[in-house]
């Protein structure tokens, strides 16, 4: 499972890759939820995570689904697994959003991401 995490991770990074702005701010623990809950979060090929209001979560990948948990805390959202948490900072500036995922080595770039124009409402999986 770790090892699809952090595939699906490294496409999400692919998407595009910018540096978060110097005096960006991170959501807030409540603007997180409120972007995500009851939305799909989509990958190339079909595969994704379906964030629900109750705090569980859907985890697709290669057509195999994964049930799962999602937190929020200021400035960061992660997908819980049974291989720990996968999470991605989230900030905001100037009505652009950037995430970063926090696996790996540290070495992924930040990427502009808008959580209501990059996921779906409902359960697209």
């Amino acid at each position: 499972m770790r090892r699809i995490l952090i595939i699906a991770t490294a496409l999400a990074v692919l998407a595009g890759c910018q540096s978060i702005p110097s005096g960006a701010t991170a959501y807030s623990t409540d603007e997180i939820k409120a972007q995500l809950s009851g939305r799909t979060w989509t990958w190339p090929g079909g595969d994704g995570v379906y964030f629900a209001h109750d705090g569980s979560s859907i985890l697709k990948w290669k057509g195999k689904r994964y049930q799962t948990n999602w937190t929020a805390e200021p400035g960061k959202f992660c997908n819980v697994t049974e291989d720990g948490p996968f999470c991605w900072q989230y900030y905001k500036k100037d009505g652009k959003s950037w995430a970063q995922s926090l696996q790996g080595d540290g070495d992924r770039a930040p990427y502009e991401w808008q959580a209501n124009a990059d996921t779906k409402s409902g359960n697209q999986l």
